[in-house]
């Protein structure tokens, strides 16, 4: 029995170390702003930790081979991963994977500066709204990734907080309310979950998506892939965190895929936005493009749009628009890209 707890006590703390290295790594390879020192620090620790245990085992005349603690090691693993897919909290607005209600996230890029973002009971980014449309408000939603969700900008600078103010100027009088659907690392399969969800439950007088291309046309869509049994939750699982080298093999294969075959997935995609559509009323939807380098992207889009769909055009982006080095959208570019957005939903009658 001693043998096995010193098996048990080096797996579990090898397997630390595994996840300690991971988040120095990952940090380097991500640019965070955080330290690599502490997590390196903690695996060297938890190494140490594993040796000083296996000496025990041999001083205490209980041995712990290489057979008992590779199968101890994989004893705890699937343990472990069937624990995290059975209790992983993960919270879902229809079919789609949002933040954790009311978390405050910290965020230190150095390209980004230092941000504190804070989700709602929704798990979407932003103050509190009510699933019921309140009478006479007119009422937008936006929906995309990290962009949308304002990853380096503050909460009055969002592209939502930014929209709702460029339509009260253009409507005095008219109460509007523009609700952020933006979730961090999420990619087309969610935005067709998040219009689904948005029509069903929000009521809103139009929807507004924006696309982040070729970026969006990731075949991976991570936040739903959480809580499902998988490659990249069991990576997500072993080594602490979804920022691992899975994801970045399967961002890289997925970036790999041929022009035809990324051109495929946007066409079906936006396809399957218009089928949420006709299903639900054909809710007024524009369709924002960041970059338009390659007009087949635009073209594909406007092919598959029906009657009250509209791509929102526009001339090329300056750079100003996009944090440098970074490409999430700064200040002045969500009040751009609010002011194109706002012109569009004029044009299109949606304004009382």
């Amino acid at each position: 029995m001693k043998r096995w707890l010193f098996a048990l006590g080096i797996a579990v703390l090898l397997l630390g170390s595994l996840q300690q290295l991971n988040a120095g790594l990952m940090s380097i390879g991500t640019g965070a702003g955080r330290s690599i020192l502490r997590p390196l620090v903690l695996a060297a620790a938890f190494v140490l930790g594993a040796l000083a245990l296996w000496f025990a085992s041999a001083r205490a005349q209980r041995d712990v081979t290489p057979r008992l603690l590779v199968t101890t090691w994989l004893v705890v693993v699937s343990v472990g991963y069937a624990s995290h897919l059975a209790f992983v909290p993960v919270h879902r607005f229809g079919g789609a994977v949002t933040a954790t209600p009311l978390e405050v996230i910290e965020e230190n890029y150095p390209r980004r500066g230092e941000h504190t973002y804070r989700v709602n009971a929704f798990g979407f980014r932003g103050p509190a709204w009510r699933e019921a449309k309140a009478p006479g408000t007119v009422r937008g939603v936006v929906i995309g990734d990290s962009m949308v969700f304002g990853s380096g900008v503050a909460d009055d600078e969002t592209i939502d907080a930014t929209l709702a103010r460029r339509l009260r100027d253009m409507r005095s009088g008219t109460a509007v309310e523009i609700l952020n659907l933006g979730v961090q690392g999420s990619n087309m399969p969610a935005y067709v979950e998040l219009l689904r969800a948005a029509t069903d439950r929000l009521a809103p007088d139009f929807v507004a998506i924006f696309l982040f291309l070729p970026n969006d046309l990731g075949e991976l869509e991570q936040p739903s892939q959480l809580d499902r049994f998988g490659r990249y939750s069991f990576f997500s699982f072993l080594v602490g965190t979804s920022n691992n080298p899975y994801t970045l093999w399967a961002m890289r294969a997925s970036d790999g895929r041929t022009d035809s075959a990324k051109l495929a997935f946007l066409e079906d995609h936006v396809r399957a936005f218009e089928d949420v559509r006709r299903e639900r009323g054909s809710t007024p939807l524009f369709l924002f493009l960041y970059h338009q380098d390659d007009p087949r992207w635009v073209e594909t889009v406007r092919r598959q749009l029906g009657a009250g769909a509209r791509v929102v055009d526009h001339d090329p982006l300056p750079e100003a628009d996009f944090i440098p080095e970074d490409g999430h959208p700064t200040a002045e570019g969500n009040r751009h890209f609010a002011a194109l957005v706002a012109d569009a939903v004029e044009r299109a009658g949606v304004l009382p």
